[in-house]
């Protein structure tokens, strides 16, 4: 069956080419993503705290994330993963050194049900689970959100404010999700305005998290 798989998938790379963009992220080492870390300016200056270590104007980091939310490339996900890992590490840590954060889970920004059976995924779903695995945290992954409202693409939204408005009510907690006490690590794949952390964030802090960190991996 092996050899069968293989060979099917040598015939789509040969019928439907894969763009070179994508394809690259089959073999590209971490190292190479970590090479765009941000530095001290990881930290993303928003009303909440939230760290995007990677910078989104880098061409492969762009690349990466794209390969990972448009054309379902898991390896990519693992990529951003683990090139953001020991960043989210060396913050923790910073945190749990002061009495907080000492045994908190991962969660990720949800898609809306629909959106997400169209995709076929939930990209930053992939890369929660993933950065779990790097930074050592085995089963510390929980589904936690559900998208309550399918909200319009927020890359249309062009305005601040228009996409805080297009947030509104659209996160609620999950079913038997343990929030109340809890210290929580918010993942998203990218951050701009903050808007839908923002509104993720809001509705885990009101369920009674007690701290709630928002990690995206590029800004």
């Amino acid at each position: 069956m092996h050899g069968l798989y293989t060979t099917w998938e040598w015939l789509l790379e040969v019928f439907f080419p894969r763009p070179v963009r994508v394809a690259q992220f089959d073999t590209l080492a971490p190292e190479v993503l970590m090479r765009h870390t941000r530095g001290t300016q990881w930290y993303v200056p928003l009303k909440y705290p939230c760290i995007a270590p990677l910078a989104y104007k880098a061409t492969i980091v762009r690349d990466a994330v794209h390969a990972a939310k448009y054309h379902s490339h898991a390896r990519a996900s693992e990529l951003l993963a683990q090139a953001i890992a020991s960043s989210v590490a060396e913050d923790v840590a910073d945190r749990q050194a002061f009495g907080t954060y000492t045994a908190p889970y991962i969660t990720a920004v949800p898609l809306h049900p629909e959106r997400e059976k169209e995709r076929g995924f939930n990209q930053s779903e992939r890369i929660a689970r993933a950065l779990a695995e790097a930074m050592g945290m085995h089963d510390a992954y929980r589904e936690t959100l559900v998208r309550s409202r399918n909200t319009e693409h927020q890359a249309r939204s062009q305005s601040k404010a228009a996409r805080i408005r297009n947030m509104q009510g659209a996160f609620c907690i999950a079913e038997n999700a343990v929030v109340r006490g809890k210290d929580i690590l918010l993942v998203d794949d990218v951050v701009t305005t903050g808007a839908t952390m923002g509104a993720a964030r809001s509705v885990l802090i009101k369920a009674g998290a007690r701290n709630v960190l928002c990690i995206a991996v590029a800004h």
